[in-house]
């Protein structure tokens, strides 16, 4: 039996992004036999529970006082303490687990956590998509940097294989199952229902935001909306309240099981360009796209390249220029099949298969 550790939080300023990718690798994990574990730290907006509830045991770590301002990293702040006593805690658990592999995701962990834990593991694997800080890992996967590039040149050690590029994109059964009827939907299409993803956190409220211009559109009564977002979401209850006098039909959709139904059934997607916008790719659905953070850079500037979304860089001058955008594509349908083109063929449904491989082979050296 192989055991596998997660290391990996959620919270209402780190978001959800990081557990979901872990669970849809653990679940892939599961089914392969592996055992898998998580540890977590107890921050507001924490997901330990859907952790539990989806079927892996979950072991909280103790929150530490911690002022921001002494963090020793950018995202140091987001571990609830420092990466030492992290690496502490995390000691205990995995000298009785005796795991073949940790798996790393984590903004506010580096080369000197993983260095303290490695007595602790056969194998480490790091998932990320910043490149700004070293490495003491085996496999390191960036599913949105191009396959080629050098930017963990110097950031990992010469042994460790990095799996760079889409043909490396972690996507949950549901989206593979899907994808087939979601791209013969996009044959014909028309803009007639909108879905709007801007996170399960969503901190800043786009979704509100967004709502409110679409309020303003000419046709917005021959709309549907649908509206995804977390239930531990901080403005949660702002968004119930603007439905209801919003001037056409809206579904609020919460820690939704049926993502990718959803997107299925949806003509075009307001999102962020972050994980999920390669979501929206496999599924073929069109998307306008705001780059809200620093780590979405790589994303937005690989489906701009590739002319396979709408991206907006400027949150304020994105949210100027939507109503102008969807006027443009209601009277242009085609424009939703020319994206919806371009997005498909950046991504296959293999890429997790290509990642959990990875976990019962002995690793080769050099980049695959």
């Amino acid at each position: 039996m192989t055991h596998i550790v997660f290391r990996t939080d959620a919270s209402v300023e780190i978001g959800t992004g990081h557990v979901m990718r872990c669970l849809t690798l653990a679940s892939a994990l599961k089914a392969r036999g592996a055992d898998c574990y998580f540890l977590c730290k107890d921050h507001t907006g924490h997901l330990m529970d859907k952790i539990h509830a989806l079927g892996f045991p979950v072991f909280p770590l103790v929150m530490e006082e911690q002022n921001p301002k002494t963090a020793d990293s950018v995202h140091g702040h987001w571990l609830g303490g420092s990466w030492k006593a992290d690496a502490t805690q995390c000691h205990s658990f995995l000298k009785k687990i005796q795991p073949h592999w940790v798996v790393v995701d984590h903004y506010g962990l580096d080369i000197r956590w993983e260095k303290e834990i490695r007595p602790c593991t056969g194998k480490i694997f790091v998932l990320d998509d910043l490149a700004d800080r070293c490495h003491d890992c085996d496999i390191l996967l960036d599913s949105g940097r191009k396959p080629k590039s050098q930017d963990y040149q110097d950031l990992v050690p010469p042994h460790c294989i990095l799996l760079l590029g889409t043909d490396h994109l972690l996507l949950r059964d549901e989206f593979i199952r899907m994808r087939p009827e979601s791209l013969k939907r996009r044959i014909h299409t028309t803009l007639r229902r909108i879905l709007i993803t801007m996170g399960g956190m969503d901190m800043g409220n786009a979704t509100g935001r967004i709502l409110n211009t679409l309020r303003s559109l000419p046709f917005i009564k021959e709309l549907e909306v649908d509206i995804v977002l977390g239930s531990k979401a901080p403005h949660l209850e702002t968004v119930r309240q603007q439905l209801d006098s919003f001037p056409c039909s809206v579904q609020m959709h919460i820690d939704t099981p049926s993502m990718a139904e959803l997107m299925a059934q949806n003509d075009l997607a307001i999102g962020a360009t972050g994980s999920t916008a390669w979501e929206f790719c496999c599924m073929g659905l069109p998307s306008i796209l705001f780059f809200l953070a620093e780590n979405q850079k790589t994303i937005a500037n690989h489906l701009k390249q590739h002319e396979a979304a709408w991206i907006f860089e400027n949150i304020e001058r994105g949210l100027f220029e939507l109503p102008l955008l969807l006027e443009r594509i209601k009277k242009n349908p085609l424009s939703l099949q020319a994206i919806s083109v371009k997005s498909q063929c950046l991504t296959d449904e293999k890429g997790t298969d290509r990642v959990v491989r990875h976990f019962f082979t002995e690793p080769h050296r050099g980049t695959k």
